[in-house]
């Protein structure tokens, strides 16, 4: 458009101005999407690696650690009998909420298997936790 005259320099200088400093906001935001992301997969990973090893970490730690772990993982624990009540804090929620999502499920699946002898022990562990800490019904 320019080199045919039908806008002037000023015109052209402008629009280009313009466009440069949308370009610029832009990229700014594809900047914070990508930093985001990878916080993200970061996070996400840290809290898989957390989970996996949830059992050895509980096994091997102190009475406030254990208190901390449980914290943050479950919220309103309480014995009523013989059974132990909770909820389970976001995101576990979703994990194990999972079974009706095609693409968990595999995972799912694979985590309780791979894991199903230290489930069964933790849950002695969490009662006599919810004791410690004076949690009842």
């Amino acid at each position: 458009m320019r080199l045919d005259g039908s806008i002037t320099k000023e015109e052209y200088d402008e629009i280009a101005s313009t466009l440069s400093v949308k370009m610029h906001q832009l990229n700014e935001r594809l900047h914070g999407h990508t930093k985001a992301d990878e916080t993200f997969a970061f996070t996400v990973s840290s809290l898989l690696d957390i989970a996996s090893n949830a059992y050895d970490l509980f096994v091997s730690s102190e009475i406030e650690e254990k208190r901390q772990l449980m914290g943050f993982a479950f919220s309103n624990l309480k014995i009523r009998g013989k059974n132990l009540e909770y909820s389970m804090r976001r995101p576990f929620n979703m994990l194990v909420n999972t079974s009706n999502c095609q693409e968990w499920l595999p995972l799912l699946d694979s985590i309780r298997t791979k894991h199903f002898a230290e489930m069964v022990q933790l849950k002695p562990i969490f009662v006599e936790a919810c004791k410690d800490f004076g949690i009842a019904a």
